[in-house]
């Protein structure tokens, strides 16, 4: 979704403040994750929540080209290029990924070199990590053609790059993971309850960009 206010400088330059948002995206929905098993190290793990939403101000100056190109289509179509820069407040929801392939033996002699009660080995991998939300320079490049409607309305048929910079999370991760234990006789059974650790400073971050094809209707008066 894009709002936009703005005034033309003369008959070939023009500026305009934008609004931009990007939603509808998220986190990828599997992710690559260690095994535990040096035959087969990585698994895919997976994820749920991560919505991320973009929201970006920009300042744009667009130029008509048809002074050297000439006019398409006759002359109803008027070629243009612009360019802007500006700020993003780029936000990723809280999300989870889940491993439940991932064992890992803590005693590589086994379940019965471990006394009874001992812990035997880790499975069931759960990483619930806080999301965040980071202010970030953007900056977009666009190519396209104007026509001319009637009521002074103006459609522009474009394509956009946009470069939003990073989305980022907090830093805080909290990992719950399944324990079992020995139960003396050489076996193992999984315990009656979940470790959960605690983590800071341990972030994500991925850089966003769309390329995007689209229409505009202006209005000028």
């Amino acid at each position: 979704m894009q709002i936009s206010v703005g005034a033309a400088i003369n008959s070939d330059i023009r500026i305009d403040f934008s609004f931009l948002r990007y939603s509808g995206m998220s986190y990828a929905e599997k992710v690559q994750t260690y095994t535990g098993n040096i035959d087969d190290p990585y698994t895919d793990a997976t994820v749920s929540g991560g919505a991320i939403t973009s929201n970006s101000t920009m300042l744009n100056v667009y130029y008509n080209l048809d002074s050297f190109t000439g006019y398409v289509a006759g002359g109803s179509l008027r070629p243009y290029v612009g360019a802007g820069v500006g700020l993003s407040l780029n936000s990723i929801a809280d999300y989870a990924v889940y491993d439940n392939s991932f064992y890992d033996e803590t005693n590589q002699l086994g379940p019965g070199s471990v006394e009874a009660g001992g812990l035997t080995a880790i499975s069931d991998i759960y990483g619930y990590h806080n999301g965040g939300t980071t202010a970030q320079l953007a900056f977009q490049l666009e190519g396209g053609v104007t026509t001319s409607m009637s009521g002074g309305l103006k459609l522009d048929f474009f394509v956009r790059y946009a470069n939003l910079g990073k989305v980022k999370t907090s830093g805080s991760i909290v990992v719950s993971q399944t324990e079992w234990l020995s139960d003396g006789m050489g076996g193992e059974y999984e315990a009656p309850y979940d470790s959960v650790f605690h983590y800071t400073n341990w972030t994500e971050s991925g850089r966003l960009s769309s390329l995007d094809v689209g229409a505009r209707i202006r209005l000028e008066f």
